[in-house]
Order: structure tokens, then C-alpha cells, then sequence
């Protein structure tokens, strides 16, 4: 492209497969985006681990892409904002060496020590005082199996990081970290808005408690790149850089979640499905309770590890024609599915789908499934099954909310699925809420440079920066007819849940030597 001119803010955002950097004007408008996959590692079945170096070498790479591909000039950029996959965790030492392999948060290791503990008194201790339930690539509770496993590792730990506070460790030597991220990782005591000595002692973590970074705003500049990271990156020494905030928060301010009552719906990795809330009270019911990027406002999240990863793992076992004949083009292999999908009239397939590929949160041990299959389904009943299922995931966690007594009157989707038009109506007629998509095309990075306009002084406050940098590409309201019909399919895929557990805990006995938390490789 073209030389850009204009001042811009830089939003960054670091997945656990890709690394992704976009800038923004003032008026939301994306000028450039740049990415480059990040690579990870599988030690052992349901092990899902990376390398600092690899993560710190994508992001240069990624953000180099902005100049030398994208014509960007690094003096325009006003301020860079962090985001990037939560939970998980990176060790550092005192030499500021890694001390082992980052963590990513679809790791299983876990599992086994958590059902163990599941009718102990220790998760209901731990949430009442940090408002989160344990699963297993919670920070939290992977410090906890580090402590009883590879002692010696958090016997070298000097600093603790999530994806987001590394990179920006490595940007400004600054190590600090947000209250968004930090009560996400089930690392804060909610009541006292830092950790504590009663929260850490629950898992045996109390020496760690020091270790942890420092909490400031979202919006503050901590720190401005230094010489080193320049000569990496591309960016000018001294370009301010942000706090960050959690990847989960930057998918909804960029979307435009900004108040009380309004629900965020990502349909990424991961089933994300935030409500916001003024007044914060620890629900048992609820996977989560958290910060939000926003001072005084607060989020219920309801998430699990079932939404569009299901749609990539189907494309690479089963779609091979389709990819080759698409040469590389990734949006051509998609328009075609999409394709597939609507030539299927709309909750009319007979198949049910579980988007469990990577487990539940519910329920570690849960595991995907075609039911219903006849010998004249073909492909299109199949992706159409998996859409239906994916959303059905999603619907599952915002009747949760919903249940909450909030007023929910829209849903603004993120993510991948947010592309497909026929997805997104699918949600709209699944929830029976009219659901708006963002035009950003990369939502995380969008509110991340929100945070980064914000604390450059551009906007006055992340709501003021919401009005003036979302903007909305379409809306899909819910079909009447469709919906009833589709709560009549919902019931009949909750009973072939209810069904299936005691199978899956039968097949977890039978094959439960293969590994101790279950393959997320899909094998």
C-alpha cells in the first residue's frame, strides 16, 4: 500500500497461533495490518507450549511488516497498545532468562489434578476471593501444578507473565501488569483489588506473591520502546506503549462494549461471552468474574474452549480439495463453506455436533461428536452441524448471563465466525437477540490502539474513544419462526449432552492411560 500519513495508534495482538499488528486513525479506520504465525510446541499429549524467543521474534516480525510491506512510517505512530491471549503463563528468572517453556492457556496438563480436587473444599475457597473457576490453563492453578511437579522451576522464577506483559517487557524493559488481565488469571483477591497472602496460600504460592507485577491503568503509559526493541521491531526509540489490557476485553471494546448490560460475544479460539456489570457479586454458577478494562465496571464471562477452532480442525482433516483448490486463498475456502452451509435450509439437518475437539469447561473430559448421521448426509450437513453446534456452545453460556437478571438487549460478535454472514444470522436466531458486527477487521487490535489513544491523551476515556473509533459493518436480527424452532433443536442437543457424560467418563476410564490430561491434538 501507499505511504501512510496520517497519526496513528498501533494496537497488538498476540494469539497463540499468530501475531497480529494494526493501526488506526482516529476515526477507527484500519490503515495497515501486518502478522506472522507463532509456532508451538507439544511436548506430550494435551502439552501445549511455545518459546519466548519464538514469540518475541513473531511480533518483531509482525510489526516490521507494518513499515516494509505496508508503507506505514514509524514516526506516525503515536502509541503502541498490548493484547494477547490470556491465562497460560511464562517464567522468567533474575537474568531475565526463560526458566522453561511458556505455558499456553490450551494446555491440559492439568486435568487430572483438578478433578481430583473437584470435591475438595479448595475450589470453593479460591473462587470466593478470586471469583474464578479453576480449569486447567488457568495462571493460577498451572503455578500450582508447577509447585508440585517442577518445583525447581518456580524455585528460579523472578517475574511472571502472560503473553500480553512479556511482549511488553520486551518493548520498555517495564514490568507491569493490568487488574483486567491479572483478576482473569485468578490471581487477584477481588475484595482487596491485589493478591493476598490468604488468596496465594491456598495453592501453596505465598512465596510468589511478590513476584507478581505491579498493577496499573489499561490506558497508562508505562514505558517508550527501547533502542534495542527499535532496531527489532522497526519502531522509533521512545514511542509510548501502553499498559494492555486482556485479549477478551480488547475483542469487546473493540466491538463496542462499553456499559453495563451489554454483551460481547467472541467467536474465536475460544467461546467468549462477556456481560458487563456495575455492581461485582462472586456467582458460583458463573465460570468468571473479572475486572473489565473500564474503571468500575466489571464482567461476568462464561468461555470454553468450543467455538471456530472446531471449524479449523474440520477444514485441515477433511476439506483438503477445497484448500487446494483455493491455492493458499484462506478467504476463498471460507466463502465456499459458507457456501455449503447455506445450501442446508436453516435447522433442518438431522446431525448434532459437539464443539468439544479441546475439551469444556464443564467438563474436562467432554469430547466432540457427530450423533444422528445417516449414510445421505454428505459434507454441507456436516459443517452445517458444526456452525449449529458452535453457536448452540455459545447460546449455552449467554443463557447463563442472561439468567443473571441483566438486561441484555444486543450482542455485539467477534472473532472469526463474525466474517460469515450465515454464522452470524445463525447466532442472531439461535439467541434471539439482534447480534451487530464490528468493521474492524481485526477487533482485538482495535481495542488495544483504544487504549493506546487514551493514554496518548486523543480521547478523554475509553468510552469517548468507543463513539469515535467503532463503527459498525452490519446487524442481523432474529427471525421469529426460526427461533422457536431453533430452541426445540437446543433441547434435543442438551439431551444428547446429559447423555454422553456418563460415556465420556466411561471412555475416559477405559483410555485414561494414554495420558493424564486428555490429547488436545484432536487424535
Amino acid at each position: 500500500m501507499s505511504s501512510v500519513n496520517g497519526d496513528c495508534f498501533v494496537g497488538l495482538d498476540c494469539g497463540t497461533s499468530v501475531v497480529k499488528v494494526a493501526a488506526f486513525d482516529m476515526q477507527g479506520e484500519q490503515l495497515a495490518v501486518s502478522q506472522q504465525p507463532l509456532a508451538g510446541l507439544s511436548p506430550q499429549p494435551g502439552w501445549m507450549e511455545y518459546r519466548a524467543e519464538d514469540l518475541w521474534a513473531a511480533v518483531a516480525g509482525a510489526m516490521r511488516g507494518l513499515f516494509e510491506e505496508e508503507g506505514l512510517c514509524p514516526e506516525r505512530i503515536i502509541a503502541v497498545g498490548p493484547t494477547g491471549a490470556g491465562n497460560g503463563v511464562l517464567l522468567l528468572d533474575a537474568e531475565d532468562r526463560p526458566v522453561r517453556n511458556g505455558i499456553f492457556a490450551l494446555d491440559n496438563r492439568a486435568g487430572r489434578d483438578i478433578e481430583s480436587e473437584s470435591s475438595t473444599d479448595l475450589p470453593r475457597l479460591t473462587r470466593a476471593l478470586n471469583g474464578q473457576t479453576t480449569w486447567t490453563g488457568q495462571t493460577f492453578y498451572l503455578l500450582k501444578w508447577l509447585r508440585e511437579h517442577e518445583p525447581s522451576a518456580l524455585e528460579q522464577a523472578h517475574r511472571v507473565f502472560v503473553i500480553k506483559d512479556y511482549v511488553k517487557y520486551c518493548l520498555t524493559g517495564r514490568y507491569a501488569g493490568d487488574r483486567s488481565e491479572q483478576s482473569k488469571l485468578g490471581l487477584l483477591d477481588l475484595h482487596r483489588d491485589r493478591p493476598t497472602a490468604e488468596l496465594m496460600d491456598l495453592y501453596g504460592l505465598g512465596d510468589l506473591r511478590r513476584r507478581l507485577p505491579p498493577l496499573e491503568p489499561s490506558t497508562a503509559i508505562i514505558g517508550g520502546v527501547t533502542a534495542q526493541a527499535a532496531r527489532a521491531t522497526g519502531l522509533q526509540e521512545g514511542t509510548a506503549v501502553v499498559n494492555g489490557l486482556a485479549d477478551v476485553d480488547a475483542s469487546a471494546l473493540g466491538a463496542g462494549v462499553v456499559q453495563a448490560g451489554q454483551v460481547s460475544v467472541v467467536a474465536g479460539t475460544w467461546s467468549i461471552n462477556q456481560l458487563l456489570v456495575d455492581e461485582p457479586v462472586i456467582r458460583p454458577e458463573v465460570f468468571g468474574l473479572s475486572h473489565y478494562a473500564i474503571d468500575g465496571v466489571y464482567e461476568y464471562l462464561e468461555a470454553s474452549p468450543s467455538s471456530t477452532a472446531n471449524l479449523t480442525w474440520f477444514i485441515r482433516q477433511t476439506c483438503g480439495d477445497l484448500v487446494r483448490s483455493a491455492e493458499g486463498q484462506d478467504a476463498a475456502v471460507y466463502e465456499r463453506i459458507n457456501r455449503m452451509v447455506a445450501s442446508v435450509p436453516p435447522a433442518s439437518t438431522e446431525v448434532f455436533f459437539h464443539p468439544y475437539l479441546y475439551g469444556s469447561n464443564e467438563k474436562v473430559n467432554a469430547r466432540a461428536g457427530f450423533y444422528n448421521l445417516a449414510g445421505w448426509h454428505d459434507r454441507a450437513h456436516l459443517l452445517a452441524a458444526l456452525f449449529e453446534g458452535v453457536v448452540f456452545s455459545h447460546n449455552h453460556h449467554v443463557e447463563k448471563l442472561r439468567r443473571l437478571g441483566e438486561g441484555a438487549s444486543e450482542v455485539r460478535l467477534s472473532g472469526g465466525a463474525a466474517h460469515s454472514e450465515v454464522w452470524t444470522q445463525m447466532f442472531a436466531d439461535v439467541l434471539g437477540l439482534p447480534v451487530s458486527v464490528p468493521e474492524a477487521e481485526e477487533v482485538g487490535a482495535l481495542g488495544a490502539a483504544m487504549c493506546a489513544a487514551v493514554g496518548a491523551g486523543h480521547c478523554s476515556d475509553l468510552v469517548e474513544a468507543s463513539r469515535r473509533m467503532v463503527r459498525l459493518a452490519r446487524s442481523h436480527r432474529p427471525r421469529a419462526e426460526l427461533h422457536e424452532r431453533y430452541c426445540a433443536r437446543y433441547r434435543g442437543y442438551e439431551v444428547v449432552t446429559a447423555g454422553m457424560e456418563p460415556i465420556w467418563d466411561e471412555l475416559r476410564r477405559a483410555f485414561g492411560a494414554r495420558d493424564a490430561a486428555g490429547d488436545t491434538q484432536g487424535g
